[in-house]
């Protein structure tokens, strides 16, 4: 859904944003910190100062530097400047242009209107690594996403020990499931002489 060009225009700007105090930065170090091809970073960052976000300035001491906050940028904003998400307007499903989209396209429009809502309310700050998460403890906070009723699975990370919670559609009739226990992998597979 993503395309490469916001990936990395949104990782230029969180890169940009954590060293904003640093002044003018070159294209050839935030594409080396962004693991971004240079070449390809170079328009990318120009489409997002045509947008208003940065500054680019050349020569000794040039570069480019985030001139709107972090707190007042949103994702959405930074993919719209180089890549925008684009709704469905138009089904071929559909014989005439007074009915409304087939189901198909209505439920991926509405898929697209989320993920433009998603990343409207994200600010840059809010994705910025923070000093914890630099050293390995995880500084992220839960983001709380609104959905249509889903009923929730617990999985425990072996190697953790975390409890991961897996949404599951709420369509699934849960008495019409059939559980069985299951056994390991390697010895299911010595239990049948599979090597």
């Amino acid at each position: 859904m993503f395309s490469q060009t916001s990936e990395y225009a949104l990782r230029a700007v969180v890169w940009l944003a954590e060293h904003r105090n640093e002044g003018p930065v070159g294209n050839k170090r935030i594409a080396s910190d962004t693991q971004v091809p240079a070449s390809y970073l170079s328009k990318i960052l120009h489409d997002l100062a045509s947008a208003g976000f940065l500054s680019s300035r050349r020569g000794v001491g040039g570069g480019f530097q985030l001139i709107i906050s972090p707190d007042e940028l949103t994702m959405l904003d930074v993919v719209n400047a180089v890549d925008p998400l684009k709704r469905i307007t138009f089904c071929a499903h559909v014989s005439k242009s007074s009915e409304p989209m087939c189901p198909m396209h209505q439920r991926l429009n509405q898929a697209i209107g989320l993920v433009q809502q998603t990343l409207g309310d994200a600010t840059i700050a809010e994705v910025m690594q923070s000093p914890e998460s630099v050293d390995g403890e995880s500084g992220s906070q839960p983001v709380r996403v609104d959905r249509a009723p889903t009923q929730t699975a617990h999985a425990e990370n072996p190697q953790s020990g975390s409890v991961v919670h897996i949404p599951t559609p709420t369509m699934v009739d849960d008495s019409a499931v059939h559980r069985q226990e299951t056994t390991p992998l390697p010895s299911v597979l010595a239990a049948s002489g599979a090597r």
